[in-house]
């Protein structure tokens, strides 16, 4: 695995700046299905009450 991360950091330019790219969006990703996440269980738990 380090060896990976010591090849990222020897990236060429072009690659480089693509896997700095995915790196800054992941949090968002990850966030986001999170949200998605809570919103989809609150539904459920308000369809429960209404039922």
């Amino acid at each position: 695995m380090a060896g990976t991360a010591d090849d990222s950091l020897a990236a060429p330019d072009g690659q480089a700046h693509t896997l700095r790219g995915i790196a800054q969006a992941l949090p968002a990703l990850v966030i986001g299905t999170a949200v998605q996440q809570s919103g989809e269980a609150f539904a459920a738990a308000i369809g429960g009450l209404l039922n």
